[in-house]
């Protein structure tokens, strides 16, 4: 294969991929972010199941350097119309201590407002401006971060970037696997297939690298499964994840 038809098969599956995000959720693309950051280093300590007093934070993690972070991830664009109606877990994201038995209360975090629309600058100059008077004040608060989505599809690409389709007959049950109607049931001998091709490989032997790996398989999965997440078809989502997991327990024993 040359070069010119690697880079275009490549564009097409990063496109396939900007695709899934532009239009998932929050919910949706909470588990391939978590597994990003894993690939980055971070522990996941805690994952949101969207219920009351969890204080502004979706998900919180503790990276190599022992530092910990804590995420708010929203979906769309981020203007001051939804800035407002996000303020108040945006504060207890910010303001209130990570409430988790690893942590210690006064340990501090990193705050990160996350989505995988834009955020636009009126509300950028605010969280500036929040940022700077803590500062000035003293105030032990978290610093807000923002992550919007031109650096959330460049983690998403960067986590899987070892992973991607290389042959001609990876490509193809790719976009086979990627372009399925969504109200049909899933093809689960193809989507095995693929997995044990592309991703959970039985060449991967490094601990390390089987780390990685899985973490990049559930990130793959999460854009394969566009079309079925957008018809709300739970039986065939319930089957992908599982034999996810299935497949994930063989390839860790390999």
């Amino acid at each position: 294969m040359n070069s010119s038809t690697e880079r275009k098969k490549t564009g097409l599956i990063e496109r396939a991929i900007e695709n899934w995000l532009i239009n998932t959720n929050e919910r949706n693309y909470q588990t391939p972010f978590c597994q990003a950051l894993m690939v980055q280093g971070h522990t996941v300590l805690f994952r949101s199941k969207h219920r009351p007093m969890e204080q502004g934070k979706d998900i919180v993690t503790r990276d190599k350097s022992g530092c910990y972070h804590a995420y708010q991830l929203k979906s769309g664009d981020v203007n001051q119309g939804f800035w407002r109606n996000i303020k108040g877990e945006i504060d207890a994201l910010m303001q209130l201590p990570i409430v988790h038995p690893s942590v210690q209360k006064d340990d501090g975090h990193r705050a990160y407002l996350v989505c995988n629309g834009e955020i636009t600058d009126e509300v950028r100059f605010e969280i500036d401006q929040i940022n700077e008077d803590n500062l000035r004040r003293n105030r032990e608060y978290a610093y807000l971060y923002v992550i919007s989505f031109p650096e959330l599809l460049d983690m998403f690409l960067q986590a899987q970037s070892e992973f991607l389709p290389k042959s001609i007959e990876e490509f193809r049950a790719f976009l086979e696997l990627h372009l399925s109607d969504g109200r049909d049931f899933l093809d689960k001998n193809e989507l095995a297939k693929f997995l044990a091709s592309s991703v959970l490989t039985p060449g991967i032997r490094q601990k390390s690298d089987k780390i990685h790996a899985i973490s990049s398989s559930v990130v793959l999965l999460s854009h394969l499964l566009k079309s079925y997440q957008e018809e709300e078809n739970h039986f065939a989502l319930f089957e992908a994840w599982g034999l996810l997991a299935s497949a994930i327990v063989v390839f860790a024993r390999i």
